[in-house]
């Protein structure tokens, strides 16, 4: 299976096509940015490692929608942190999953996100949401930090979800939506189940069947 790399140590210009894999892995000895050239499609995986041996970041700007879907891993190797944005022109993403490791960062601004699949948070990693929907069909599993940003997050799986991890105080949810309808008894077989304790200023449920 093939896997474009992306490896330039500056400003580089990432191709709009469509990929069977994609890792931008450079690495880098300062500050650096890559901008998408346009709609990205990944069917396969993306993977942003950049590797630094001081405390360098890597952006990647998208310059249009990332489809495909993509199973999007977002981390680092040794000091370098990275981040993948969806820009003030708020391009939308649709993944298969997300995982955000030590050190990446999602930044969602006000941006149309799916993930078809789980999204984890690993400790030290980051999820500024969308200050629009950030739509999830998987289990939710937050280690590190994620911001709300005003947003919704709407779970809305077609089997059963487990969210889990640090959901109250700063990593607390704005707005939560619940309409996954796939359970019928919030005992035996409930559609969504709360693994720890989840805080939200707004919590909306179209199914009785959450535990």
């Amino acid at each position: 299976t093939a896997t474009f790399q992306y490896t330039g140590n500056g400003a580089t210009t990432v191709t709009a096509a469509t990929y069977t894999n994609l890792t931008l892995s450079p690495t880098i000895t300062a500050n650096t940015v890559y901008t998408g050239g346009g709609a990205i499609g990944v069917t396969g995986n993306m993977t942003m490692n950049p590797d630094a041996g001081s405390a360098y970041s890597l952006t990647f700007d998208l310059g249009g929608d990332l489809t495909g879907p993509p199973t999007i891993t977002i981390g680092r190797q040794n000091s370098a942190t990275v981040n993948l944005s969806t820009t003030v022109s708020n391009h939308g993403i649709t993944a298969a999953s997300f995982a955000i490791n030590a050190g990446g960062t999602l930044t969602g601004n006000a941006s149309a996100i799916t993930s078809n699949g789980a999204v984890t948070i690993a400790s030290s990693g980051m999820l500024s949401s969308t200050s629009g929907t950030l739509d999830i069909k998987g289990d939710y599993t937050n280690s590190g930090t994620f911001t709300h940003n005003n947003g919704t997050v709407t779970v809305s799986g077609s089997s059963q979800q487990t969210l889990g991890g640090t959901m109250t105080n700063g990593s607390a949810f704005k707005s939560l939506t619940i309409t996954n309808a796939s359970g019928s008894d919030p005992d035996t077989s409930p559609s969504v189940i709360f693994s720890a304790s989840a805080t939200a200023t707004t919590f909306t449920t179209t199914t009785a069947s959450v535990k």
